[in-house]
């Protein structure tokens, strides 16, 4: 288990993914317009970053990057075609589509980790407390009761904690977009983009009846989140069903080209 964990981090891209998204995160949670001496709350900076369509928007490319391209380099290089036959298709399929995710959880939950030290370190050196305890989002009338609660118990640690499985779902539903698309070009840029242009599609194209349709929702556990769809539950359903169509997606695309070899 060990060696599992250490192939999806102890690599080049990774590591580049990772630093790439707590860039990201870091340049848009606006702690250095915070003066010397000040609170800052370190959950409202995680919200806010994500809130900035730059970041919304180039996060699931980096997340993306470690194993975008993992579909057409293994299926160009034969190697594809020769695990396909020792374990079988679905087996495949599931085992790849399943490494993106991982991987790209792994990248979110790391970016975020290093978001969370340099905002300790920050704050350390300027004098700065750091809090976790604004309800951020949700605000007082609509905040669910049981995150009002942690909060005014200074329990915000606990809503902290949400919004990073919510950011890791987030990347697992863009590492499938990636690696699908992987599945059907050779060229790297192109899968590595397909996140941003589906996204920017997305923002325009689904209308607001469709609303939880929307990948965006699993940016972060707000008020609509909570009392509209169920909250952790809507995220692990809505990855659920990305997994199912991806896989399907996959499973057609890979039985098309055996048919014409």
């Amino acid at each position: 288990m060990g060696g599992k964990i250490r192939k999806y981090i102890w690599n080049i891209p990774t590591a580049i993914a990772v630093g790439v998204t707590a860039a990201l995160i870091i340049s848009s949670c606006d702690i250095a317009s915070y003066p010397v001496g000040t609170e800052f709350d370190i959950l409202g900076g995680l919200q806010m970053s994500f809130i900035l369509e730059y970041t919304a928007y180039l996060v699931p490319v980096a997340v993306c990057f470690p194993y975008a391209m993992r579909f057409s380099e293994e299926m160009a290089g034969g190697y594809g075609q020769f695990a396909m036959l020792r374990v079988g298709r679905l087996p495949y399929a599931i085992r790849k589509l399943g490494d993106a995710m991982f991987s790209s959880a792994i990248v979110m939950l790391l970016g975020v980790f290093v978001y969370t030290a340099y905002v300790f370190l920050y704050c350390r050196h300027y004098s700065m407390a750091v809090t976790c305890h604004d309800i951020g989002f949700f605000g007082d009338a609509d905040c669910p009761t049981l995150y009002y609660d942690w909060i005014q118990a200074g329990g915000g640690v606990a809503v902290y904690v949400v919004n990073i499985l919510f950011l890791m779902t987030y990347a697992m539903f863009w590492s499938i977009v990636g690696t699908v698309v992987s599945l059907f070009t050779s060229n790297r840029r192109a899968a590595i983009v397909s996140p941003f242009l589906l996204k920017r599609f997305l923002d325009y194209a689904v209308p607001d009846k469709l609303f939880f349709l929307m990948p965006s929702n699993l940016r972060m556990s707000g008020w609509v989140i909570e009392q509209a769809y169920g909250g952790l539950w809507y995220g692990a359903v809505y990855i659920l069903i990305a997994f199912a169509v991806g896989l399907l997606v996959v499973l057609i695309k890979l039985q098309r080209s055996a048919l014409k070899m």
